[in-house]
């Protein structure tokens, strides 16, 4: 999965201001450098059983990594220009900043571009933030788009 010269930018898009900045960033890059774009959205594992007002529920994990395509990465795709590389766009279900850093590690990611949370203070330290995340564990060069 190699482009014509070896390298992609892996960018991550949640259908958020910041991700669809981080992703026009990333296409122009990737126009500017020859390299391919690898866009990717990455859903929070999600329990193999919820509880519902009826009892137990069994969650589809294909039906929430459909939904996520349909309604997150077809749209951010749909948004890039006919002369944009994109090697790959794809769902994975895990824990993001984990999956992310895991997919930076392969050789031909050159980059990682996301975007910043946008959510206040107390919202950032209560559930983390995955550009926080992602800059203590990623080894390839990220970018972090406000």
């Amino acid at each position: 999965m190699t482009t014509a010269h070896g390298q992609r930018i892996l960018v991550a898009v949640d259908g958020s201001e910041p991700s669809e900045r981080a992703l026009q960033l990333a296409s122009r890059l990737a126009r500017c450098s020859g390299w391919s774009l690898d866009v990717v959205t990455v859903v929070e594992t999600p329990p193999e059983e919820v509880f519902t007002r009826e009892g137990i529920a069994h969650v589809d994990v294909e039906a929430v990594k459909a939904r996520a395509h349909d309604e997150i990465l077809n749209p951010a795709l749909a948004r890039l220009g006919p002369d944009v590389p994109v090697i790959r766009a794809h769902v994975e279900i895990g824990h993001v900043v984990t999956s992310l850093a895991e997919m930076a590690e392969q050789p031909d990611v050159a980059m990682v571009v996301v975007g910043r949370t946008g959510k206040g203070p107390l919202r950032r330290v209560i559930e983390g933030s995955v550009s926080r995340g992602l800059s203590a564990l990623c080894k390839t060069a990220l970018t972090i788009v406000p």
